[in-house]
């Protein structure tokens, strides 16, 4: 999945970068519950103890859920958890442009600025990389975890190439 949020974001393809990105995290969060369905609760869980503690990231466990329902379901800043106030908007910079630079377009448009947070996509990301190498080694520091995760590891969707997947079918064909 980094590969591939890499290449997006090389090619400025600036959403679908955060898109996948909220999908990496949303994946790793199900990989830290015990059950097969995971919620909310788990998502903001997994991103406070292992995104948040160690970053400069100015927004919430609960702005990441909120930004990650937005841009999923309606790609807009908008959710029910910002329109009730529980919530703040997201907005994300890239490249040379700076979190303070957008705070102050903000400003200047007349927004409400609290309603809003701004990250650096960079910022995000790596925060994300931290966490999931931090995640992943407590994983395989204790053998419950490491049985749990290795369990939902091996359910994930992967890509097969050509040769696998006739090596695949040729083996159905044996009697």
């Amino acid at each position: 999945m980094e590969a591939c949020i890499e290449h997006a974001i090389e090619k400025q393809m600036h959403m679908p970068a955060v898109i996948l990105l909220y999908s990496a995290i949303d994946a790793a969060a199900w990989l830290s519950c015990k059950q097969d369905k995971h919620t909310n609760k788990e998502f903001i869980e997994w991103v406070d103890k292992w995104m948040l503690p160690l970053n400069k990231l100015k927004c919430t466990a609960t702005d990441l859920y909120a930004a990650r329902c937005s841009i999923l379901h309606t790609f807009t800043s908008k959710t029910d958890l910002t329109r009730k106030g529980k919530a703040r908007q997201m907005c994300y910079v890239y490249g040379a442009s700076t979190v303070q630079e957008m705070e102050d377009v903000l400003k200047h448009g007349g927004n409400k600025v609290t309603d809003f947070v701004v990250v650096h996509f960079k910022d995000l990301y790596q925060s994300y990389q931290i966490g999931y190498r931090n995640f992943e080694n407590d994983a395989h520091s204790d053998p419950a975890k490491l049985a749990i995760y290795e369990k939902k590891l091996g359910a994930y969707y992967r890509q097969v190439d050509q040769d696998e997947a006739d090596k695949m079918v040729e083996a159905t064909k044996t009697p």
